[in-house]
């Protein structure tokens, strides 16, 4: 149990944030779109149901949890608990994240993702480049499914915070916040689409900027709808057993990063393969 001298019980709690973590959670998810995008290339003209599997597990991965999921885990990295709104106390309120709705979070994320991906670059794969009415139908249902899939991880994500604190959200903010979601879904799904996928390298960097940047505006805007207050009480855990740990952001960006480029290997030892064969 944290000591919180000078705190008020229930008094709201000022929050400051660090530009340097919110600019390494720019980063990181910028590394994760780059290569789920590189992983979705391959995917455009997979014809192996084996590879095409692999590459919708690994995609879904990419832009899941490598992007979506440990952007918005480092980000949380940047949220600085510290002062008393009424008391005027100081000192830090320490953040912990509860492990079994961190792993529920990153999982449904995955899952989501994946199933978007398929969503998007299913079907025979000389028709996937095609611009037809079947093509805009599957854009919609990817970015409703997006959409609904940030919202979820993002508020799971919001329950597996732990400390002494309560957390209020204002209901205007989250209704905005999740018709930002749909725009941001909306182009995320068009980028990774078939037939808009970046096919360079220059192309891919602006457009994994473009993600980044979209995934990013997703979780610092819904941030402004929390509000946070003093519970002098000890630690909330919502989950029998579970247990409440301080991870540091820095260490989550630098393993993710390094899996992309294993991610990325792994996709690209597939296309050279002959699993993953390119189109004439």
């Amino acid at each position: 149990m944290t000591v919180l001298l000078g705190y008020l019980d229930g008094e709201e709690i000022l929050q400051r944030w660090d530009a340097q973590v919110i600019y390494l959670s720019l980063m990181t998810a910028w590394t994760g779109a780059y290569a789920s995008l590189t992983i979705t290339s391959h995917l455009k003209f997979c014809t192996d149901r084996f590879w095409y599997v692999v590459f919708i597990i690994l995609a879904g991965l990419a832009i899941g949890v490598n992007t979506i999921w440990c952007m918005r885990f480092v980000g949380m990295q940047a949220l600085l608990l510290d002062g008393g709104m009424t008391s005027g106390a100081k000192g830090a309120v320490t953040v912990k994240f509860e492990i079994t709705f961190t792993l529920i979070s990153a999982l449904t994320a995955w899952l989501i993702c994946g199933v978007a991906l398929h969503i998007l670059c299913g079907g025979k794969a000389e028709d996937r480049h095609k611009i037809d009415r079947q093509m805009v139908v599957r854009l919609v249902l990817a970015a409703v499914l997006i959409a609904v899939g940030a919202v979820v991880m993002h508020f799971v994500g919001m329950l597996s915070q732990s400390g002494n604190f309560d957390m209020e959200y204002s209901g205007f903010i989250v209704l905005a916040t999740s018709l930002l979601a749909a725009g941001a879904a909306v182009i995320v799904a068009t980028i990774f689409s078939s037939p808009f996928l970046p096919p360079t390298t220059l192309p891919k960097v602006i457009a994994a900027a473009v993600v980044s940047a979209s995934v990013n505006c997703f979780h610092y805007v819904p941030m402004t709808a929390a509000t946070y207050r003093v519970n002098l009480r000890k630690d909330v855990i919502f989950v029998p057993g579970s247990q409440a740990l301080e991870i540091n952001g820095l260490y989550v960006a630098i393993f993710f990063s390094w899996s992309n480029y294993f991610l990325s290997t792994v996709c690209d030892h597939g296309k050279s393969s002959g699993m993953s064969r390119s189109s004439p």
